[in-house]
């Protein structure tokens, strides 16, 4: 951790937090080219789940990021589902995903 001073405030700062992502397409090329996606690849926007919507995205399609806002009762049914995953085996998951949820403010 490393700490930072704002006009005489002192604050800690993660050095392992994520920074706060938007929705951009060319924002998140930018970030995941700085991250060291190759430069072939780019982001789009997906305007919905529909056939039609889908086809208009350009393929293949090697990831999906899904941006929305978290409600309490579906965070209530994370951890329902966590707890259940526990008891149980967790289902074979490709190591390459990631999952980041990211906590933003009113902007």
């Amino acid at each position: 951790m490393s700490e930072t001073s704002t006009q005489g405030a002192s604050t800690k700062k993660d050095d392992n937090v994520w920074i706060p992502l938007e929705s951009n397409p060319e924002v998140f090329g930018v970030y995941a080219n700085n991250l060291g996606l190759a430069e072939s690849a780019h982001f789009e926007d997906v305007y919905g789940l529909d056939p039609e919507l889908l086809a208009i995205v350009e393929q293949p399609v090697k990831a999906l990021l899904l941006i929305f806002p978290i409600t309490s009762s579906m965070e209530e049914q994370r951890v329902v589902q966590d707890a259940e995953l526990e008891k149980k085996a967790q289902p074979h998951l490709d190591p390459s995903l990631i999952f980041i949820k990211q906590k933003a403010g009113t902007v």
